[in-house]
């Protein structure tokens, strides 16, 4: 991969959002542990993008599965610049993106990466692909930054001869360069690095 990394930036406004307000049915609100079990999930879910919870109402940027026993809409409205809740309006904003891209390109996981092109090499694929994150302002102005990037994937268990020939391809001048190794089924992953000073066998153990 060459050393020289391209970043081109886009501008946009968004000028509203739209806010849905839902009341706790009454018959959650005689439940207190029912009640802090959906309390807890809406603070954990990040499906709904959470605008604030109080005591009898909740209010989200993103509409709630309907209908539902425990809340019922209540109220829609309309919010303008400048917004309080940069954090949540960028991720509603990065959904929308992701969605666009899709249309076009593949997705790479569940990551903001989408995959132009491949090429094959043997054991591996390469993909050709590009990120991107979103810089959003209170005044409603936002950046989307965009960085080209790749990934290196392959259908092959991971052996340490796999290994050893995967390092072989890299120049030992990279001293700084490591791998982040990602198992496609358990999502799990670690960071090695190529020329430490842990030999091969200690590396491959410590990795698998």
């Amino acid at each position: 991969m060459s050393d020289h990394h391209f970043i081109s930036s886009r501008y946009g406004i968004i000028s509203e959002v739209k806010c849905f307000t839902y009341a706790f049915s009454n018959q959650l609100l005689r439940n207190p542990e029912k009640k802090q079990k959906l309390i807890s999930y809406l603070n954990l879910s990040k499906l709904n993008l959470v605008r604030s919870i109080g005591k009898d109402v909740f209010s989200t940027y993103n509409p709630m599965a309907e209908p539902n026993a425990q809340y019922k809409l209540i109220n829609t409205k309309i919010i303008n610049p400048p917004f309080e809740h940069t954090t949540i309006i960028s991720e509603y904003l990065n959904r929308n993106f992701k969605n666009q891209f899709s249309a076009t390109y593949k997705q790479y996981r569940n990551e903001n990466t989408f995959i132009i092109d491949d090429i094959k090499a043997g054991d591996f694929k390469l993909l050709n692909c590009f990120c991107y994150n979103i810089e959003l302002f209170e005044d409603g102005r936002f950046l989307v930054h965009f960085l080209p990037t790749s990934r290196v994937i392959t259908d092959v268990p991971l052996t340490i001869e796999l290994f050893r020939k995967y390092k072989s391809l890299v120049s030992p001048i990279k001293s700084g360069l490591f791998l982040n190794l990602v198992d496609s089924e358990s999502s799990k992953s670690r960071k090695i690095f190529f020329f430490g000073q842990d030999n091969d066998e200690s590396i491959f153990r410590n990795t698998i």
